[in-house]
């Protein structure tokens, strides 16, 4: 699917997400007429679906193709849309996953009425990921060894986690990084006729095993601001004629 704008320069049908990381770089992307200041080490591809906190992290960037820069630290998942799940859709899926999981993650202080704290370790917030379409591109289905088979070859920083062929079956691949108080490992499937339930269940009992986004730590934008700002001018003095 790719994004397209109508005769105004508005965007029209689905906009992209674009990920930000915060490592420490300075970097200025354009955003329409102005320059803003961002401390990253790099963004992700586009992505189609982003499931994302605004709590802790302020979504300030918006190109004017209709790319949002949104900050990694506030994203819970991504989704990856196609019309049909097959090798090659789970392969692209799962490459735009890695290139937001690969993104460098801060963890701001969190305040609250119990005073200021630590927020958590990135490693306790793994990022969610999946592929969402109409059919599957296999005859035999997504359940059938095939479809296992391409599924559980998403490992590491490109596991798929989750996935749904609405007129075929939806899946849930429980793997390392989990919460294993509230979940089960493996690759589970959802039964005849409950896909989309199936799947809305599941993912909302992942989102809960993951707990609030870490916040974005602003002192490094605030750091990018100073450090990327040019010494002013000297003011020549004027001498009466």
């Amino acid at each position: 699917m790719a994004s397209t704008t109508t005769q105004t320069g508005k965007p029209a049908g689905h906009q992209w997400a674009v990920l930000m990381a915060t490592s420490g770089k300075k970097h200025w992307p354009p955003m329409g007429r102005t320059q803003w200041p961002l401390t990253t080490g790099g963004q992700s591809e586009q992505i189609d679906i982003a499931i994302y906190d605004r709590q802790y992290s302020p979504i300030w960037f918006q190109s004017p193709a209709g790319e949002r820069i949104v900050p990694v630290e506030s994203i819970y998942a991504v989704f990856e849309v196609k019309q049909k799940v097959d090798a090659s859709k789970l392969r692209y899926a799962s490459e735009k996953a890695a290139s937001v999981r690969r993104l460098t993650r801060t963890s701001g202080k969190i305040v609250d009425i119990h005073g200021t704290h630590n927020g958590p370790r990135t490693a306790q917030r793994p990022i969610l990921s999946g592929i969402l379409a109409l059919d599957s591109g296999w005859k035999s289905g997504i359940r059938s060894e095939t479809g296992k088979s391409h599924i559980e070859r998403t490992i590491g920083d490109a596991r798929l986690d989750m996935g749904l062929a609405l007129l075929d079956a939806a899946f849930d691949n429980t793997t390392p990084p989990y919460n294993e108080e509230m979940l089960e490992p493996g690759l589970h499937f959802s039964p005849e006729g409950t896909q989309l339930l199936w799947f809305c269940l599941r993912l909302f009992r992942r989102l809960q095993a993951i707990g609030t986004a870490p916040a974005v730590d602003l002192s490094l934008y605030e750091d990018a601001l100073f450090k990327s700002s040019s010494p002013p001018h000297p003011v020549e003095s004027l001498q009466d004629e």
